[in-house]
């Protein structure tokens, strides 16, 4: 059910995970230290250098 489509709804998730989070999200804030280190659609976070590195161990 796409409940921002249908209702008019956005839910916030504070996630670690954050293959869970790509896997989940339309759009993706990354923050770090209490600040947006990074933003976008997961599509084009999972090519970013930083979170393979960061986040994927490659």
């Amino acid at each position: 059910m796409d409940l921002r489509a249908s209702n008019g709804i956005a839910i916030l998730i504070t996630e670690q995970n954050v293959n869970f989070a790509l896997k989940l999200s339309e759009e993706i804030y990354l923050l770090e230290t209490g600040k947006v280190k990074m933003q976008g659609v997961p599509e084009e976070l999972k090519q970013e250098t930083y979170i393979k590195k960061t986040y994927f161990g490659v």
